[in-house]
């Protein structure tokens, strides 16, 4: 088999998909935006180098043969912009850094692309445990700081078919969910500001043996897919000759009370907390995606639920092997140790 190309190889999904592919045997080269997983990426074994997928210039970094599938973890995110940044980073790294991957792809006669879609595509249906269609449309939000984001994910897909129709290229689009697994980064950006997710104020509070609250209707189910069966389904996307179109990532997810129990058992010491129930507070938002179609033409078979998920979790918070790239948990710790109420996870 040829080269597996990996865009956006130091991210928190390309860098356990390199990994992941390296140990199952795979040629991979992980190619970064900057240069700074070159020292882990060497240490691994695997092949690296730099590439700015808004810049058509730097593509002649990659291989100009022998590549059987080029992975597109690369471009902005929402969670990633501070108040400062440019919405133009998205049109520049989503279609227009698509369009580039793509004519590289078409160039040196590679004719299958793996891409990630964002969940928010088909948030016209959250709000019902109703599982979600892989085929379901995808729509536009024209709220949030999700909205730009979903118009130039659509309009990237929307060219990927286009280069199947026309030149052949097999597009295998994964719709993803929360992808759970390790970062020592404990909050996202929400319309540039930081807010602490969620489930890391939970860890710190069980750590500490102290009350955990659950807002609103404890029943509600939140998808989810451990980034173990992730990867599973990007290596069997890999190995797929007749795959396209959408697929959606998920288990079935957990509700929002098996969350909350699952971190006391895993994460508590001696102290166990106490947990309380706030019934008349805000509701979360609940989805599910049906993943049958995975299932079916991928042969995805999940296999990790929430309880595995966290204790992956607290071994890659004692152990962090991707220090070198990520940075550390104590880098965080002050911040995390101010959390004394649900409240404080927001940035003030």
């Amino acid at each position: 088999m040829g080269k597996i190309v990996v865009l956006g190889a130091t991210g928190t999904l390309g860098l356990p998909v390199c990994r992941h592919l390296k140990e199952k045997g795979y040629d991979v080269l992980a190619v970064g935006h900057s240069s700074s997983g070159s020292k882990l990426f060497n240490s691994l074994g695997i092949e690296s180098t730099r590439v700015d997928i808004a810049e058509l210039s730097t593509f002649n970094n990659l291989p100009k043969e022998n590549v059987d599938c080029v992975i597109n973890f690369a471009g902005c995110l929402p969670a990633m912009m501070t108040e400062d940044s440019s919405n133009s980073l998205y049109p520049d790294t989503i279609i227009k850094g698509t369009i580039n991957v793509l004519d590289y792809m078409r160039k040196v006669g590679c004719k299958k692309l793996i891409f990630p879609q964002s969940v928010y595509d088909v948030h016209y249906l959250f709000g019902t445990p109703i599982p979600i269609s892989a085929d379901a449309e995808s729509k536009t939000v024209y709220e949030g700081d999700h909205s730009i984001y979903v118009s130039c994910k659509n309009a990237a897909i929307d060219v990927i078919k286009y280069y199947e129709n026309e030149y052949g290229i097999q597009g295998i689009i994964l719709r993803l969910p929360g992808v759970f697994q390790y970062h020592p980064k404990p909050y996202i950006l929400i319309n540039g500001k930081k807010r602490i997710k969620l489930e890391r104020v939970w860890i710190e509070k069980a750590k500490r043996g102290e009350t955990l609250e659950i807002w609103g209707d404890c029943k509600r189910v939140l998808e989810s897919v451990c980034i173990e069966d992730f990867l599973q389904i990007v290596q069997k996307a890999i190995e797929s000759k007749t795959a396209s179109g959408m697929y959606n990532v998920g288990n079935g997810g957990a509700t929002l009370e098996e969350r909350v129990l699952a971190i006391r058992d895993v994460f508590c010491g001696e102290k166990k907390s106490e947990v309380i129930y706030y019934p008349e507070k805000a509701n979360c938002t609940q989805y599910v995606l049906d993943i049958d179609k995975t299932k079916k033409e991928l042969g995805y078979i999940p296999q990790y639920n929430w309880t595995d998920y966290l204790k992956q979790l607290k071994w890659h918070m004692e152990n962090e092997p991707n220090k070198d790239i990520w940075g550390s948990f104590s880098d965080y710790y002050d911040l995390l140790n101010n959390i004394k109420s649900d409240n404080d996870r927001f940035d003030k």
